[in-house]
């Protein structure tokens, strides 16, 4: 077991809500810090994000957000397509996650959850993590994107 985001959505995401999130995650992306502090053993690597298999470049386009940390700070990647294709819904909803191992790509990881869950509310969002190891994210988001939502495992 290691350090893992979780989240129940509905198959098909709404198209506009959806390209407000990603356009949210680009901003994100685009205001990143050189280093996150939110968890103990990495507070001096470098943030950097590659696409979902650790190199290249993360995609943030009109029907997905893929993106990883970099090379040996990759653990699994994040992946939010507006349509779901591989679920089997339970009660009308997918489950997918992120193990991210704690790595420093958990900070965007963290805020793209945040920021999916102000703009489609009907996502559950849950965590290995509590208010404490959310924190960096939403003083990001707050800074960046807007206030999150009193709904999830940052609070």
């Amino acid at each position: 077991m290691g350090y893992t985001h979780y989240w129940r959505r509905p198959k098909e995401l709404d198209t506009g809500r959806f390209l407000k999130f990603v356009e949210d995650v680009r901003r994100l992306y685009a205001a990143l810090p050189e280093r996150s502090n939110a968890h103990e053993g990495y507070e001096d690597e470098p943030l950097r994000i590659a696409g979902a298999n650790g190199r290249g470049k993360p995609e943030f386009l009109v029907g997905h957000v893929a993106f990883n940390g970099w090379g040996e700070l990759s653990h699994e990647s994040f992946r939010m397509d507006r349509v779901m294709r591989a679920c089997k819904p339970k009660g009308g909803l997918c489950f997918d996650f992120c193990k991210t191992a704690r790595k420093p790509y958990d900070l965007l990881v963290c805020a793209s959850l945040i920021a999916l869950k102000r703009h489609l509310p009907e996502v559950d969002v849950s965590s290995d993590g509590g208010a404490k190891e959310w924190a960096e994210a939403v003083k990001f988001c707050e800074r960046v994107i807007g206030p999150a939502l009193h709904d999830g495992p940052w609070v």
